[in-house]
């Protein structure tokens, strides 16, 4: 009914000083197809001045001084769309996120116990002071050299008081140990690597025009015309654009943002996963109806759009011709392959063979100058 009613109200094009509007330019079909086409399209910037009333357009407080609007029909929220980034987010401290303070400190104190009961085994420390042969200068020259040589190949000091079996169990128990610590290493990497993190370029608007070269895209005449003309945004570069289309590929063919209500736009996304939208939305609008000033039937409209409200009409309408978005399916892992670990492993085995090859070399240098 409500439909047949504004049908007569607006009856054809019409001229007026905000510029040329034609109802059936914008498809004028009914009550519930405008609220979902005409918000998008925005056709009446200021557009009451031509007509008795229009449908489904953004309550802003710049309109509120020109025409009446009737009660809510449902909220609508903008957001901030862009085109995701090819390059992933690689925060390369990752490599040292297995490696945890407590094991190092754990490591570090096995260490220093060793040295110290090492030395103080086979120096004490009361000979060490009274002895000329062994001032404290040399031993303290001594635990310094200790501390710079790797554990426990090398601390063990001199190697010719060992036997060759001792030496052999010493070795394996130092590649048990590098091992153990390769597998821990590995398993929480080869975690962390799996899971994917797109780079997000901004969170919010300020972030956008602050920290990026993002230029914001609206539509002319558009709610974000009011945005900018706020003074923080005043000297902001603003790419306008005449619809949603056009905003679309402007987004996809540049680093442009779009600032417009994911539901308008998404029959023009559909299931393209490239797109996305930044986690701190613009701002949350309601719609309604606007009506001129003298248009006399304002109460009547108002009273027929709260039954239809209060009977669920409009809720099904809303669902029936906005539907919801639906976002793409992420994939929170990423298979990964040996190549991305082998070169951790042949690190930590080369440390092992250099380790090993030291311990012989000076085993030998010992021999023949002992």
């Amino acid at each position: 009914m409500i439909g047949d009613l504004t049908r007569e109200v607006l009856a054809g094009p019409m001229l007026c000083s905000y510029g040329y509007y034609d109802p059936l330019y914008c498809n004028d079909s009914g009550l519930f197809f405008d609220v979902s086409y005409m918000s998008f399209r925005d056709c009446c910037a200021q557009l009451a001045m031509c007509t008795d009333m229009i449908f489904g357009i953004v309550m802003t407080r710049q309109r509120n001084d020109a025409v009446k609007f009737s009660p809510q029909f449902f909220p609508l929220q903008y957001d901030i769309i862009y085109r995701k980034l090819d390059q992933q987010e690689w925060n390369f401290t990752f490599y040292f996120q297995p490696c945890t303070i407590e094991i190092w400190l754990c490591i570090f104190a096995a260490c220093v116990t060793v040295i110290l009961v090492k030395v103080l085994a086979e120096n004490s420390l009361l000979r060490t002071i009274i002895s000329r042969r062994n001032p404290v200068a040399r031993h303290f020259l001594n635990v310094i050299n200790e501390l710079l040589l790797c554990w426990p190949i090398v601390l063990q000091g001199n190697f010719n008081s060992f036997a060759l079996k001792s030496m052999k169990f010493i070795f394996a128990i130092y590649t048990v140990f590098s091992m153990l610590l390769l597998i821990s290493y590995n398993s929480k990497l080869t975690s962390l690597l799996a899971t994917t993190t797109m780079k997000i370029p901004f969170t919010s608007l300020d972030d956008m025009l602050q920290n990026t070269d993002f230029t914001p895209v609206i539509l002319y005449g558009g709610r974000q015309e009011e945005t900018f003309m706020n003074t923080a945004y005043a000297n902001k570069k603003v790419l306008r654009v005449p619809s949603h289309k056009k905003g679309i590929e402007s987004v996809y063919s540049g680093k442009f943002a779009f600032l417009e209500a994911l539901m308008l736009v998404e029959n023009l996304i559909r299931r393209n996963c490239s797109f996305a939208v930044a986690p701190n939305y613009l701002s949350k609008e309601a719609i309604a109806l606007a009506y001129s000033k003298q248009f006399a039937y304002t109460d009547f409209f108002n009273s027929k759009s709260l039954l239809l409200k209060q009977y669920g009409i409009l809720s099904c309408a809303f669902k029936r011709f906005i539907p919801s978005w639906e976002g793409c399916a992420n994939n929170p892992f990423n298979p990964i392959s040996m190549g991305q670990t082998i070169g951790l492993f042949i690190l930590m085995m080369a440390g092992i063979f250099i380790s090993l090859i030291c311990g012989i070399i000076e085993l030998i240098v010992n021999k023949f100058l002992n």
